[in-house]
């Protein structure tokens, strides 16, 4: 495997479809608890079960939203792999070098990293800033522009990744 590998990123139309469609399903079955609730004849606490049921559905469109939006903002990324460990994207870390934070976990069909930014300070201690330090990215094959990629970037996260940090 050559290093600097450069992973040009896709939005993932799997990921957005399984996104819509488990939100989806909870909203029917929100639908559905609602009807079941006025079938029932539970009248004195309307009002109140209307306010929840209301607020349920704000936050599973918000949900949803954040969800697709995080999916397709992966949409001209691009991550390069050096072979010292680092990784580079200039849409998450800005215009700096980064190295992933805690462990990866690498499942087969997705990874899951934390890319922090070399000159940022480790994330221990309270959590102000978290979002600023890290950037959390998960990564399934349907996101690499080419499919050779998929497996430089699992053999890069298990050979090169960790291999200086433990140093």
């Amino acid at each position: 495997m050559r290093y600097p590998l450069m992973l040009a990123l896709k939005p993932s139309r799997t990921v957005m479809a399984s996104v819509a469609v488990a939100h989806g399903a909870a909203a029917l079955t929100l639908f559905f608890a609602l009807r079941t609730r006025d079938s029932v004849g539970v009248s004195s606490i309307a009002l109140p079960v209307s306010l929840v049921v209301l607020a349920c559905w704000a936050m599973l469109f918000w949900s949803a939203a954040r969800a697709i939006r995080a999916e397709r903002s992966k949409r001209g990324l691009q991550l390069v792999l050096a072979e010292d460990g680092s990784v580079r994207c200039d849409a998450l870390l800005g215009d700096r070098a980064g190295r992933l934070e805690g462990s990866a976990a690498d499942f087969g069909w997705a990874v899951c990293v934390r890319v922090r930014a070399q000159d940022a300070p480790p994330a221990s201690g309270p959590l102000q800033g978290l979002r600023r330090r890290l950037a959390p990215l998960m990564l399934v094959p349907g996101n690499v522009a080419h499919p050779s990629d998929w497996r430089g970037l699992r053999i890069w996260l298990r050979h090169k990744a960790f291999a200086t940090q433990a140093d």
